[in-house]
């Protein structure tokens, strides 16, 4: 489902998406030069949020096996 959430979502923002190319020349003048780098924090709390969705996707699972399997 979160797949094809994804899917669809993306295909309607490509659909109404209506590029300014002369917004964005202006907007380019204001960009930095520099490059920032962050720590690894986002990057950590992202896999870890993955792995908890992984382990309880996992745990319902194997909850509605083992249901199914009693009957």
């Amino acid at each position: 489902m979160f797949f094809l959430l994804q899917i669809v979502s993306g295909m309607l923002l490509t659909f109404l998406y209506t590029p300014d190319v002369e917004g964005a020349w202006k907007s380019s003048a204001l960009l930095s030069g520099e490059t920032t780098l962050y720590g690894v924090g986002p990057l950590l709390l992202s896999l870890l949020s993955a792995l908890l969705a992984a382990l309880m996707a996992y745990g319902v699972m194997r909850k509605i096996r083992k249901n199914d399997q009693s009957r």
